[in-house]
């Protein structure tokens, strides 16, 4: 759990970093907390009935090969070059999602 976790916020973190080095542009920065901050808010109103309605453990291991998923997008993103914002913005707000329901479950 410990190294999950670190893994987590290392990425969390590397995502602000590279959006600033890519766009030199605070704004931009602020933009990937504002689609953090939808997909957490999104993925507590959905993960509050889908937690009570499914096993915990199971929850946990999907979201676990959800957060890897992403870090793998986020990966390939790089490995080609510059990534798409688009694409930085949308993996940092599935992951938020898939943490907020992670979190609760845990």
């Amino acid at each position: 759990m410990f190294v999950s976790e670190l893994g987590y916020q290392f990425t969390r973190v590397a995502l602000y970093i590279q959006v600033f080095a890519q766009t030199n542009s605070t704004t931009a920065v602020g933009l990937l907390g504002l689609s953090g901050l939808l997909g957490q808010v999104t993925g507590t109103i959905v993960g509050g009935s889908f937690i009570d309605a499914h096993d915990r453990r199971r929850i946990l291991l999907l979201s676990q090969v959800a957060l890897a998923a992403c870090a793998g997008v986020l990966f390939a993103g790089v490995s080609l070059g510059p990534a798409p914002l688009a694409l930085l913005y949308g993996t940092n707000a599935a992951m938020w999602f898939v943490g907020s329901i992670e979190g609760p479950a845990r």
